[in-house]
């Protein structure tokens, strides 16, 4: 069975996405996370050096706010090999923009696959790979290329066009065709609005322009709507 399916049973699961700003705003944001019992989070940086991020998500660890919790973080600036390398072995998970799957094949996520299973072999993560993901250079093959993703990682994660939109419809319907039950994560755009459609396409949303109020800060109401979108 895949490493996914194992921790999250449900039809549908919702990872909340902080921008990591400081020590004291990730606290903050989470304690309205697990208030709200969301199914994970992933901590990003988009201010910050991975390095600070690393010591966000150590600093917080240790003060057991979340050890019983999944928190996963994304990188922003390492490659996708680096990221693997790099994350800590307490993080549940690791989602990297561009797993570099494309049109010219899949050789750099096969290493990345590599580094997951044999380097990390302590590592219980799951690994969350960037497959036609924004701001990248368009997939001409996604079935192709899609199918060929489930080799290397944990969830293919995809995207909109740009940051606060979501896919559209048919690209999702392609990569599900193309990857039969494999576990299959958008990553932006969702809404509790706008959600209902991709509930049977997709199985996980990282979502965080959709529940929040400004770029840092999540809004305890809308997370709760997510939540409750993610549950019917």
């Amino acid at each position: 069975m895949n490493e996914y399916r194992e921790i999250f049973k449900k039809k549908n699961t919702l990872l909340v996405v902080i921008h990591a700003e400081s020590k004291e705003q990730v606290v903050r944001n989470l304690d309205i996370c697990w208030q709200k019992n969301v199914d994970g989070v992933f901590l990003i940086n988009h201010t910050m050096s991975p390095e600070s991020l690393n010591a966000i998500f150590n600093y917080v660890y240790s003060g057991d706010w979340f050890k019983d919790k999944w928190v996963g973080l994304n990188m922003l600036g390492l490659d996708s090999n680096t990221a693997l390398r790099t994350v800590p072995n307490t993080a549940s998970g690791l989602w990297v923009d561009n797993a570099c799957i494309g049109d010219d094949g899949v050789s750099i996520a096969g290493c990345n696959w590599k580094i997951r299973n044999e380097e990390k072999v302590d590592w219980p993560g799951l690994y969350f790979g960037g497959v036609a993901f924004k701001y990248q250079a368009p997939v001409k093959h996604l079935f192709a290329i899609s199918k060929a993703a489930t080799t290397c990682m944990d969830v293919i994660t995809t995207s909109g066009i740009a940051t606060g939109v979501p896919p559209d419809i048919e690209k999702i319907k392609t990569m599900r065709s193309a990857i039969g039950d494999f576990p299959l994560a958008v990553a932006s755009g969702i809404t509790p609005e706008n959600v209902e459609p991709y509930r049977d396409l997709a199985d996980c949303f990282l979502v965080a322009t959709g529940i929040s109020h400004s770029h840092t800060e999540l809004d305890p109401k809308r997370v709760e709507m997510m939540v409750n979108a993610m549950n019917k």
